[in-house]
């Protein structure tokens, strides 16, 4: 169901609200984030062996895969921080746990 929902609702906003609902956020969402190598280095160009300002150059090293960042997913953060002002309004109200 969750793989299927993943696939057909691909490019809509949905996985981060459905990842936080099925409780499954601190593995798909922890770790770090993988990319492709849009801003190669000089260095990284001239390995290739080609021509450092040519498009074959560019394509060589485009597709190596780079880590971009570290994400880090805690169990706060399955529920967001109730604002300071609705506090202030009912303080009867208890802040979200971790926040």
């Amino acid at each position: 169901m969750q793989n299927e929902k993943r696939v057909e609702f691909a490019f809509e906003g949905h996985r981060f609200w459905d990842v936080r609902r099925w409780m499954i956020a601190k593995q798909t969402d922890n770790g770090i984030v993988h990319g492709l190598n849009s801003r190669p280095t000089v260095a990284e160009l001239q390995a290739t062996g080609l021509d450092v300002n040519s498009e074959a150059a560019g394509l060589a090293v485009f597709y190596k895969v780079v880590p971009m960042q570290t994400r880090v997913f805690t169990d706060r953060h399955y529920l967001m921080p109730i604002p300071q002002r609705e506090m202030d309004v009912n303080p009867n109200m208890v802040q979200n746990y971790g926040w």
